[in-house]
């Protein structure tokens, strides 16, 4: 049955979702996970589980806005000040809708007055 064949396939993303926990952090996972669940909603737009599994996607993708934020920090701990800018770039550019977002973008600005005072 369709709806049978729908729960299989949202099955297998919620297996590959699990697999990128946060604890052991894989983007290779988390990125599977995402590429699964969109191909799940575009090919079954009408299932009671997309919603759902929308939901799951914009779980995964605040994870790895989260992760691409600790990259920075700890690269601005470092004072490796460019790698760290070029992480909460990614945060900004690549997860706009994220939490982190709007904390990225007030570090980098904290870090960028700090380099031009330095260059002083």
């Amino acid at each position: 049955s369709t709806e049978l064949k729908d729960d299989a396939k949202y099955q297998i993303a919620l297996t590959t979702f699990k697999m990128a926990r946060p604890s052991s952090y894989d983007a290779q996972s988390t990125d599977a996970a995402i590429e699964q669940f969109t191909r799940f909603i575009k090919e079954h737009p009408g299932s009671e589980l997309v919603e759902e599994s929308q939901e799951v996607i914009r779980d995964l993708k605040e994870r790895k806005a989260e992760k691409a934020l600790e990259i920075a920090e700890f690269y601005d701990g470092q004072e490796k000040w460019s790698a760290a800018a070029v992480y909460y770039n990614k945060v900004i550019e690549e997860h706009p809708e994220s939490s982190s977002a709007k904390e990225a973008l007030e570090k980098l600005t904290v870090l960028k007055k700090r380099q031009e005072r330095e260059k002083k």
